[in-house]
């Protein structure tokens, strides 16, 4: 596709824009560009639209600079913003070309790299020719890079979104998540009753209006576009406190993804960690405390068993919400868009035509046949445009689309899917971005289409397919999208397609290769897996459906270790039950009794984790059993361990003690050093709570002696923080702060978040005993906002427990209950001796609160 270049320029200087015209000529003659300037719009047409039509199109925008362009409103008021816009969004290159001496450094496009060289006036080369063949050169290399980068890609044609009715809400950070897939400006859509849709939407999902609202209608009739133009006029009634989510290639997408959603999107991502039940009742808690809105997108991919599920709870939300799907759902306020009428057809088609290069072939066409060809469904009519402007015979596109087999849709892609010029790497492009949820990087869409690292081949596919509109670029063209009716279409084609195995095989490596280039926990690392995250999951179930059983338990150990695994590490601990609960189900297909145990055991951590402590307890004691069985004995000790762990949680000190000195003694066997010292570590731990200092010393002394031979910085860190503990309980306050400040400097080193968090909480008590109000007031905040972030439900009651008892000496006994009362929901939950403790404090200050009112 050549590359559309717009001339920006004052009519006193038309004669040099026709000279620099004459000289691209060979660039157009090679196929390499099309030019565009107002010269060119034809007699009836509104010259405002095309020219804000090509200035949104063109990848290349050529601002000929002389004192009648600067002094020209309309050329700087006008072209040049918008140029910048979309230079600075990186959707086109601007290149200034000089063509006289005027002052223009100071211009908006002054920081430019302007031509010809050293931005010398072409009016005073001695020789001009010379000077625009310079010119030619930097528009050639300019176009050279755009092509490596694929940024010609992004040009308005391949997706780039036009005028939206509401684009002033952008300084909204919700509204980054709200989905912007226009192509050309939006046209008003009315229902059945003529009511305009999106102010029917703003008026039913008002703040004050708590129901659910659902958009039905086929694919591509314009749901996702109208929910999106309603939910950004909607955005100032919110505050920008808006949930927009999309099962879209979401398999396995279930009431409490949708719970994980909105806590996310709502900077509460602890709730992600607790069960089910308790993060419903805690989703409502968080929906009541400010007016939000939810919008659950393409719903219909939703399972049938979880569809039911999730609109219970958004009917029953404290908040309006919103769904898009196929079909009506039952006790909600159901809204059809059907298929364009002939009044909005006719203007968005025109809209279409504008985008194309062949607006005369269109001129002579029935163009209400184009519409009743594409059903009247916006997203056909965009792929009938770019067939019709792509064939040699346009009435033979629409004579073919008429007698084909299928619904409109599967005629008209279809027939997309087959046209030479998508050619097979434009077919593998496509079919490769049906399996990516929700998008895909370059990178790894080439991977996947079978291009290896060769991008440049990866980028003239997408060209190709940008072309037809078959595909959508996302984060200013850095990913790759497919709308919910083309994904849909292209994976029916997928699975009938020979190379739809090797197609997954590549998607699974990819995405196994960036798990365990990942290893490291480092904040930068889970952030890479984290964006990753849908990705990552469907290609656990992509390896499952190929009966790939040691990659799904390659990704099960990278994901969903409750150590390092980010789904564990992130709070999405659902995702991490489910990832390790399938990871052993492969085991167990591989005929790996031990391997499913392992697995079956990380997932029993994270329900430890999370205070199922029934179910964790009854998970590691089938785990011991089979391990016994197979004689695994560091299996045998990790299990005891672990049951160790849970009777310590639960204040069953003598159970605990047990248990860690019968794993104590087979790693003692196997001398396993590593192990010993960590038990050893528990085991001072439990002497430390129960008041027994000498030998919570010795013991805490023998662990750190041995992890600092072994230099395991990360348990030493831990067992310091235990040692200032223990200094605190025998009141050398000064050694205290010693021991917790080297702990924290080893944790920060290592970017341990979690263990920064409990040693500031550590400081944050000491200081609290000394007097130092102020001081532990500022590091218990500093550990809250860590935990909350983490999701430590443990530290978070402990945290708010002592937040509590710090507002009690500060004489705010109703802030103290407040904060005493929610340490004691966590801490009952979690099933922790802590609790009684808390309720008495809680009962103390009640009962204050009680005094004082009488």
């Amino acid at each position: 596709m050549p590359c559309e270049i717009f001339y920006s320029y004052s009519h006193n200087d038309e004669a040099l824009r026709d000279r620099l015209e004459k000289h691209l000529a060979a660039l157009k003659n090679a196929g390499l560009i099309e030019d565009w300037h107002d010269r060119r719009i034809p007699a009836g047409a509104e010259w405002d639209r095309q020219i804000d039509a090509h200035l949104q199109s063109a990848s290349i925008i050529l601002l000929l600079i002389s004192a009648d362009f600067i002094a020209s409103s309309y050329c700087t008021d006008i072209e040049v913003k918008q140029a910048m816009a979309r230079h600075e969004a990186d959707t086109a290159r601007v290149i200034p070309v000089i063509l006289h001496p005027c002052y223009w450094t100071d211009e908006p496009f002054g920081k430019l790299q302007a031509v010809p060289k050293n931005a010398k006036p072409i009016s005073l080369w001695a020789n001009q020719e010379e000077a625009f063949h310079d010119v030619v050169q930097g528009i050639r290399a300019a176009i050279a890079d755009l092509e490596a980068s694929g940024q010609q890609q992004t040009s308005a044609r391949a997706g780039t979104t036009r005028a939206s009715s509401s684009r002033a809400t952008t300084h909204y950070a919700a509204a980054a998540r709200i989905p912007d897939f226009l192509v050309v400006d939006f046209v008003a859509r009315r229902d059945s009753e003529g009511r305009d849709i999106v102010t029917l939407l703003q008026t039913e999902l008002a703040p004050r209006e708590h129901r659910l609202v659902v958009l039905w209608g086929a694919g591509g009739v314009g749901k996702t576009t109208l929910a999106a133009e309603a939910t950004r006029a909607l955005l100032p009634s919110f505050n920008g406190r808006i949930v927009w989510t999309s099962a879209l290639g979401r398999a396995d997408f279930t009431r409490s993804t949708l719970l994980d959603e909105i806590a996310t999107q709502l900077d509460r991502p602890d709730l992600r960690q607790l069960a089910p039940d308790p993060k419903a009742e805690a989703v409502r808690a968080l929906l009541n405390e400010a007016p939000t809105l939810i919008i659950l997108d393409n719903f219909e991919t939703v399972a049938e068993s979880e569809q039911k599920p999730c609109a219970d709870f958004l009917h029953d939300a404290p908040a309006p919400a919103l769904i898009t799907t196929r079909q009506k759902v039952d006790g909600a306020r159901n809204v059809l868009v059907d298929a364009m009428s002939l009044e909005e057809a006719r203007p968005y088609l025109q809209l279409l035509i504008v985008q194309t290069n062949a607006r005369d072939t269109f001129a002579q066409l029935d163009q209400d046949r184009i519409i009743d060809t594409a059903a009247r469904n916006p997203l056909l009519l965009q792929w009938v445009v770019a067939q019709i402007e792509a064939a040699q015979d346009p009435v033979a596109v629409l004579d073919d689309l008429t007698h084909g087999t299928g619904d409109a849709a599967e005629r008209v892609f279809t027939r997309s899917f087959n046209l030479p010029q998508l050619t097979d790497d434009g077919r593998a492009t496509l079919l490769a971005l049906s399996l990516f949820t929700p998008d895909a990087s370059r990178e790894a869409l080439a991977k996947v289409a079978g291009f290896a690292t060769d991008t440049r081949r990866l980028n003239e596919a997408v060209r190709r397919l940008a072309l037809l509109w078959l595909i959508k670029p996302t984060d200013a063209g850095k990913r790759l999208a497919l709308e919910g009716l083309t994904r849909q279409l292209a994976q029916a084609r997928l699975q009938n397609d020979p190379q739809a195995d090797e197609y997954q095989r590549l998607y699974v490596a990819h995405f196994l290769q960036l798990a365990e280039a990942h290893k490291q926990p480092t904040p930068e690392a889970y952030d890479a897996l984290e964006a990753e995250r849908d990705n990552l999951a469907a290609a656990m179930d992509a390896a499952e459906g190929l009966s790939d059983w040691r990659n799904v338990i390659r990704l099960a150990r990278a994901l969903a270790n409750p150590a390092d695994g980010v789904f564990s590490v992130r709070g999405y601990w659902d995702e991490a039950l489910r990832r390790g609960e399938q990871g052993a189900r492969a085991a167990e297909a591989a005929g790996d009794e031990g391997e499913a145990v392992k697995l079956a055991g990380n997932a029993a951590t994270v329900r430890m984790e999370r205070g199922e402590y029934e179910a964790a307890r009854q998970a590691y004691e089938r785990a011991l059993a089979v391990l016994r069985r197979r004689g695994e004995e560091r299996g045998v000790a990790v299990a005891l361990h672990q049951l160790g762990r849970i009777a310590q949680e639960q204040g069953q000190y003598a159970e605990a003690q047990r248990l860690y000195g019968e794993s104590l003694e087979i790693t003692r066997k196997l001398g396993d050093q590593s192990s010993i010292a960590i038990t050893t570590w528990n085991i001072g731990n439990i002497a430390l709570e129960q008041g027994e200092l000498d030998e919570a010393d010795k013991l805490l002394e023998d662990a750190l002696e041995t992890l600092r031979s072994l230099q395991d910085q990360i348990n030493v860190a831990g067992v310091l923080h235990h040692l200032g503990k223990l200094a605190r309980a025998q009141g050398e306050i000064d050694e205290a702060r010693r021991l917790y400040g080297e702990s924290l400097e080893i944790k920060k080193k290592l970017g341990d978040q979690s263990g920064i968090a409990i040693t500031l909480h550590g400081l944050a008590v000491l200081a609290d005993s000394q007097g130092e109000l102020a001081e532990a007031r500022r590091l218990y905040d500093e550990s809250l906002e860590i935990t909350k972030r983490l999701g430590d439900q443990s530290n978070l009651a402990l945290i708010f427990s002592n937040l509590g008892l710090l507002a009690e000496k500060e004489g705010n006994r109703v802030e103290a209950a407040r904060l005493l009362r929610e340490a004691l929901s966590i801490f009952e939950r979690l099933k922790s001796p802590s609790a009684e403790k808390t309720r008495r404090s809680l009962a103390r200050v009640e009962g204050a609160e009680e005094g004082d009112d009488g």
